[in-house]
Order: structure tokens, then sequence, then C-alpha cells
């Protein structure tokens, strides 16, 4: 991931130079439009030098996967890699990521709902509809919308935090439907 990072990086300079210079490279070398940033985590802790390094991007998005892979707490780890990089540069866009859709079971989020069996959604049958090997959220359920806004809200409060990432599990078919 911070290979293509490095590239969006390396092709908006070339823009940017291109349009100082006047060179012909440099509008077709990055649009105005397109802006890098980076959505993704590493599976380690998040070092002084890569927060260094991703702060100078203007936006940067962390996901549930940031951090070693052992048991959960994936809301915590995403958190300390965002207030990282908005330590290292305060400038820089710094936005949680949660899906709206799918409980990724790294989730501190996705213990609440194993608490509670009745927050997943179901088919008619009685099925679970899933997503992979995941289950999905029923938003219909308003204990489940409110932990899911509480995750939200938490991240919301944390001063390093410009946003919430809201995505959806996009182009998939659900099981069970």
């Amino acid at each position: 991931h911070l290979s293509h990072t490095v590239h969006c990086i390396c092709r908006r300079r070339e823009y940017e130079a291109g349009q100082q210079d006047g060179s012909a490279g440099g509008t077709e070398a990055w649009p105005h439009s397109v802006q890098p940033f980076w959505l993704s985590a590493l599976n380690t802790a998040l070092t002084a030098a890569q927060a260094s390094y991703l702060g100078a991007l203007p936006v940067v998005v962390v996901n549930h996967k940031q951090g070693p892979r052992r048991g959960s707490h994936a809301e915590a780890k995403q958190l300390s890699a965002l207030s990282l990089v908005k330590a290292a540069n305060a400038s820089c866009a710094t936005f949680f990521y949660l899906n709206s859709q799918v409980d990724f079971t790294e989730l501190d989020l996705h213990t609440q709902f194993v608490a509670n069996g009745s927050w997943w959604l179901r088919t008619d049958a009685g099925s679970f509809v899933m997503h992979g090997s995941d289950k999905i959220f029923d938003f219909s359920v308003a204990a489940a919308r409110s932990a899911w806004l509480a995750t939200a809200q938490h991240a919301l409060s944390q001063p390093y935090i410009s946003g919430v990432f809201v995505d959806k599990a996009g182009g998939f078919a659900p099981k069970g439907i």
C-alpha cells in the first residue's frame, strides 16, 4: 500500500512541477480533480517515520486492519495510528474508517454484537445475511444503530480526528438473500 502511495505522491509532484514550469507533462500527469490519499492499514504498529510519510498526504484514512492481527481492539489501533499521523502534520485530514454494513470481527464493536445475537441481519428463514464470512449489521434494531453510532462518536470526539470515512460493502452479493 505504501508503494502505491509513493506512486501517487510522485505523480502529484510531477504534475505540480509541470504546472510551475509549463511543461506539457504537468497537466497529463495528474488531473486537477484527483488528490492523493491513503486508505488502508499496515499489519504492524505505525512507526513515527511512516506517520510522517503519510502525514505528507492531504487525506489519510486508516481502516480496521491496522496493527498486528492478534485480538481485537481495531478501533484503538486505528485511533493510535491516526494520532501519530496528525502529530506528524496537523494539516493532514485524518479519517477513522467504519463500515456501514459489515461487522468485522477485529472490531470491539463486534463484541457488542456477539453479546446480543439479534443485532445482525437475517433472512426471512432466520439465516444470517453474510458478506464472505462476516455478518451484516441490522440497523432496523435501535440498539445496533446506537452501538455503531457510539463507535463513530467516540472517534469523532478525538481532537486529532477530522471525520469518519463511512464505507459500505459495495459490489457484493450477500449470501442468504
